[in-house]
């Protein structure tokens, strides 16, 4: 059926009125692009000028202890006596773990240490009494330093494998190898730690030199331009210091439990762990803080301290002078000493005559020897011929 003209007329009227509508968003949106280009040039800009000038923007860092910035300012978010003794316990809490942690690696806790006079009581009262030895006739000893019975000897032949292969030692090797792998992935691990440290300790450091910058004041004042009272700057600076303390002794135990670590994998899995001890304060932080004190934290403007380029150059030098120190003090003092420990335990365990064992008899109240490891005892072949047999009718050995 033909359309009327009036609805024609109708119709076009109404796309007229569609496209000029069209038309006039394709204006507005030009105009908001160049409008956001712009913002966004300005910003770039704005950047690219405080680059050149040398201003550097120091951010507080979600942490704990970053209350004590703003805590009791006039105009910030949180001035009740319950968010002020949340935060409190909180940053005791922390401090304490911390210390308690880093106790632990100094103390040894974690991983007690084998000594030399370890291994000798074992050899000597262990690896060669006639209760131990196998169906081969191999004494205890023999089978802890041995690679085909190493795991089925105990600690001991656990502990040699892997002094083995920390020291790129063969089984019968008592000399110190040039090519040592343990010592490098332990140096490797060192060396991610004190970076992790290393990273802290400049993000105190710069914290401090904003701290300087912050004009001062009788009372501390959040709104406007930033100052701070001299009490609370030596409060932060104290609080700094004990989060110095408290990093450079993690330092001191992580190392330690570091370099007295045989196992190649457990080194890498104490390496994953460490920074999580030196991050705890944030962990505390992101899951138990009031939300209303972790906005306030995350809207607080950064400061801004002059950054010269000699400044950027001395500071990035000392930091790589720092973290050599620690590598060259931490393999001198720790690893050095480790490696020749462990290879004296390995002569301890595995040095000198294995193959022999010693029995009491109490009868006669005698002490004999006996050579082992010459032929293979009857025993084996027993179990050789028999463990495939029927249990009811075993075959009978030829």
């Amino acid at each position: 059926m033909p359309e009327s003209p009036e609805r024609n007329e109708v119709l076009e009227e109404e796309l007229r009125k569609l496209q000029e509508r069209l038309k006039h968003l394709e204006v507005n949106l030009s105009k908001d692009a160049k409008d956001l280009s712009s913002t966004e040039m300005t910003s770039r800009e704005m950047k690219s000028q405080e680059f050149q000038e040398g201003m550097c923007p120091v951010h507080l860092d979600e942490s704990i202890w970053s209350i004590a910035v703003v805590i009791g300012l006039e105009h910030s978010m949180f001035n009740g006596f319950f968010d002020f003794f949340v935060s409190a316990i909180l940053a005791m809490v922390t401090a304490v773990t911390q210390i308690l942690l880093g106790v632990a690696l100094y103390a040894g806790w974690l991983r007690p240490e084998v000594q030399v006079s370890d291994a000798n009581s074992w050899r000597n009262l262990l690896a060669h009494d006639a209760k131990y030895v196998d169906l081969s006739g191999n004494s205890l000893a023999t089978q802890a330093c041995s690679a085909a019975y190493s795991g089925f000897a105990g600690p001991a032949g656990s502990m040699i494998q892997e002094i083995n292969l920390y020291l790129g030692l063969s089984n019968e090797q008592f000399d110190m190898s040039t090519f040592r792998p343990g010592t490098i992935v332990c140096v490797l691990c060192i060396l991610i730690w004190s970076l992790c440290v290393m990273k802290e300790l400049r993000s105190y450091w710069l914290m401090i030199q904003a701290i300087f910058w912050i004009p001062r004041a009788a009372m501390s004042e959040m709104e406007g331009t930033l100052a701070l009272s001299c009490n609370r700057v030596w409060m932060l600076i104290s609080l700094y210091a004990l989060r110095t303390s408290i990093s450079l002794g993690l330092l001191g135990g992580g190392i330690r439990l570091l370099g007295n670590t045989t196992s190649l994998l457990q080194m890498i899995l104490i390496t994953a762990a460490l920074p999580v001890i030196l991050n705890i304060d944030k962990q505390f932080f992101r899951a138990v803080m009031p939300m209303e004190i972790k906005i306030g934290i995350q809207r607080f403007k950064p400061f801004r301290i002059h950054y010269s380029r000699l400044h950027s150059q001395i500071e990035t030098f000392v930091a790589v002078f720092l973290v050599l120190a620690v590598l060259l003090v931490s393999y001198s003092e720790v690893v050095r000493v480790f490696e020749e420990g462990i290879l004296d335990i390995k002569v301890q365990l595995c040095g000198g005559q294995q193959a022999f064992v010693v029995a009491h008899n109490p009868s006669s109240q005698l002490t004999y020897a006996l050579q082992t490891g010459t032929t293979q005892g009857a025993a084996v072949q027993a179990v050789e011929l028999y463990r495939y047999s029927s249990p009811s009718s075993p075959s009978s050995p030829s």
